[in-house]
C-alpha cells in the first residue's frame, strides 16, 4: 500500500454521498432564490395594498371619531332633556355606524381589528343604555 491510499480513506460510496449532499444544497439554494424572486416581483403590489389599507384605516378612524362626537352630543342632550327619544336616536346612530363599518371592513385586510373596536363600542353602549330608564308603554 502506498502512502497516498492510506491518507485517502473515502470510498466510492462516501464520495457519491458527499456529491449528493452538495447537489441537494445547490437545489435548495436555487429554490430559495426562485422564491425570493417571486416575492420581490409581488412586493410593489403588496406595498400598494398596504398604502390603500392605511388610507382605508384613516377613513374608518375619521368615521369613528365623527360617530363618537355624535354620540357625545346625544349623551349631553340626554342629560339635559328626555331620555327615551334620545335613547332611540342613539340606538339608530349605533346601528348606522355598524353598517358603515361592516361595509368598510369587507374591503379591508385586518377587518378583525375594526370588529374588536366595534364590539368594544357596542359593549360600552349596551352598558350605558342598560342604565337608562325603560320607556313606559303608552296607554
Amino acid at each position: 500500500m502506498s502512502d497516498s491510499s492510506a491518507a485517502d480513506d473515502t470510498g466510492p460510496g462516501e464520495e457519491a454521498a458527499a456529491g449528493g449532499r452538495w447537489r441537494e444544497r445547490v437545489d435548495k439554494f436555487s429554490t430559495w432564490r426562485t422564491e425570493i424572486g417571486r416575492e420581490a416581483a409581488l412586493l410593489p403590489q403588496t406595498l400598494a395594498d398596504l398604502r390603500q389599507t392605511i388610507t382605508d384605516l384613516k377613513r374608518v378612524s375619521a368615521r369613528l371619531e365623527r360617530a363618537t362626537e355624535g354620540i357625545e352630543v346625544l349623551l349631553n342632550r340626554a342629560e339635559s332633556s328626555g331620555l327615551a327619544p334620545l335613547a332611540r336616536q342613539l340606538d339608530a346612530a349605533v346601528t348606522e355606524m355598524e353598517s358603515q363599518l361592516r361595509a368598510v371592513q369587507s374591503q379591508l385586510p385586518g377587518g378583525d381589528l375594526v370588529n374588536q373596536a366595534m364590539d368594544d363600542l357596542a359593549r360600552q353602549l349596551d352598558a350605558f343604555t342598560s342604565l337608562l330608564p325603560k320607556p313606559r308603554p303608552r296607554e
